[in-house]
């Protein structure tokens, strides 16, 4: 089981600008992962316990580990090259 995390708060700027592409990820990537979103001031604690101390980022977990983290927003095209090889 592979789950997509993209850790997000409502006063980020960046954020909101990854957050179309993600959408559009989770779009195109349904069949091999489940998707979800975490407002870190919504779930401190899940935030936490990840790690999570900037936004936005996106955490991949295989087998409930943690198997790739990106930090920031990348373009589409690099999300897309590296989730082909991941997911």
């Amino acid at each position: 089981m592979t789950k997509v995390v993209r850790f997000t708060a409502s006063w980020c700027g960046p954020c909101k600008v990854l957050a179309p592409i993600f959408n559009e990820l989770a779009a195109d990537f349904a069949s091999r992962a489940t998707f979800e979103t975490i407002d870190i001031d919504e779930d401190p604690e899940y935030a936490a316990a990840n790690r999570v101390t900037s936004v936005p980022q996106i955490i991949i977990f295989k087998d409930e580990k943690e198997s790739q983290r990106y930090i920031g927003v990348k373009p589409k095209a690099t999300y897309i090259a590296n989730f082909n090889a991941i997911l």
